[in-house]
């Protein structure tokens, strides 16, 4: 008596294959397909099972593990009561084993599981996203008194959770969308290897808006670049850090990995910064202007550590002495209503405001949108585009110059031809 899996190709051609249960008992042999499909190269013939390094080798595995034991379990059942035994029941009764399964891990269980397989095959800012989303869940659960499982993941849930977001949170539409974002994912991945077999999560609905934040304009750049900083000297450290990223788009959490081994010369002249940025896991090159390099060589290449918390606390100090002082709207939410926002500029400044600024002046200057998504690390148009921030003010001087250009050619030609 044995109980063996293995993974059955419908064509030669095909990558990915079911997995089938075989059992051999009394000479016969039981054969059933399990409902889960796999790679084919992340399947161990010799151990039947999935490779460890496989993102989903602990839930699959696991759940080989029970079915053999329930099998197992069924004949001896049926042994033992003496009654009769055949392919036929033993599939009925494995069935009904099956169905039952997936309540064998609740809904956390597996997202402990899921965390654990994503550490090895996500970046570790995806994984910090999923963590954030699974303590929200665990607030929900605390706050609502509604138990969160794989059958009460449903559009009473969504509803509630979602007012929880704006009430009782205050986050705005985008943030809840990214929570919904990480539910989805882990449910996916849940259903994918049949752990959970409840439907309802597929009508989710992912919310994002584009909101209006702050950038500052090359000239407001400047005012920050020329203030006397000579006797505050944390500050000016602060504002060197700010403006490099204004110059070259790096963002906080990557400027400390940068110094001078990242610089390059290109053949024409042209300085850039190749460096590796965490959050995007992958390789950016920027643009390294005079300016830029002149600020990296000050602290010979290697920028002093600074937290967040200080950073932005800092920038705000600067952009008071800068005197960017007016009014300045935002968008804001306020229990998931939109909302205007208005308060003296330099309080909106905060550690991304100079990565918006790299991307947002380059923009305004014509600068081809592959080109800047380059420096930036943006793969999708639609997600840079979201990004930059250009008012309505702003678009309407530009088409006005435009247009004002236009209207001295005609006028000139019009000239021409009437002389």
């Amino acid at each position: 008596m044995k109980v063996n899996f293995r993974i059955e190709k419908k064509h030669p051609k095909d990558t990915s294959s079911n997995i089938r249960l075989d059992f051999t008992y009394n000479g016969k042999r039981f054969r059933k397909f399990i409902g889960i499909k796999v790679l084919n190269h992340h399947w161990n013939i010799n151990k039947q099972r999935l490779k460890a390094s496989c993102g989903d080798a602990l839930v699959v595995n696991k759940r080989l593990e029970i079915l053999s034991k329930k099998v197992i379990d069924i004949y001896y059942d049926l042994l033992n009561n003496n009654q009769p035994i055949s392919n036929g029941i033993l599939s009925e009764k494995l069935n009904e084993s099956i169905k039952g399964v997936s309540s064998c891990q609740s809904f956390f269980e597996y997202c402990e599981i899921f965390l654990s397989n994503s550490e090895k095959t996500k970046k570790p800012s995806t994984v910090d996203g999923y963590r954030y989303s699974i303590d929200s869940l665990r607030k929900f659960e605390k706050h609502s008194k509604r138990k969160i499982d794989w059958d009460t993941l449903d559009m009473k849930f969504y509803k509630e959770y979602q007012v929880f977001q704006y009430t009782v949170l205050e986050n705005n539409p985008n943030l809840f969308g990214r929570r919904i974002t990480d539910i989805k994912a882990i449910i996916n991945d849940a259903t994918k290897v049949g752990v959970n077999k409840y439907m309802d999560y597929k009508k989710f609905v992912i919310i994002r808006t584009k909101t209006k934040k702050l950038y500052l304009n090359d000239n407001e750049v400047e005012l920050l670049y020329r203030i006397n900083l000579t006797h505050k000297k944390k500050l000016e450290r602060v504002r060197d850090i700010f403006i490099f990223s204004c110059l070259t788009g790096v963002r906080f959490s990557d400027y400390l990995s940068v110094n001078k081994q990242n610089i390059e010369t290109l053949r024409d002249g042209t300085i850039i910064l190749r460096y590796y940025s965490k959050k995007v896991d992958k390789e950016i090159v920027t643009i390294l202007r005079k300016d830029a390099v002149f600020l990296f060589k000050k602290y010979n290449y290697q920028f002093p550590k600074i937290s967040s918390q200080n950073y932005n606390l800092y920038l705000k100090e600067l952009g008071q002495l800068a005197g960017l002082i007016e009014d300045f709207t935002v968008d804001g939410y306020k229990k998931g209503l939109p909302i205007l926002i208005t308060k003296p500029k330099y309080k909106f400044i905060a550690s991304h405001t100079g990565r918006r600024s790299f991307a947002t002046n380059l923009y305004k200057r014509g600068i081809p949108i592959t080109h800047i998504m380059k420096a930036t690390g943006h793969i999708k148009e639609s997600d840079f585009l979201n990004y930059v921030q250009h008012t309505a003010e702003e678009s309407m001087i530009a088409i006005n110059i435009a247009l004002t250009s236009t209207e001295k050619i005609i006028t000139m030609n019009y000239k021409k031809k009437a002389s």
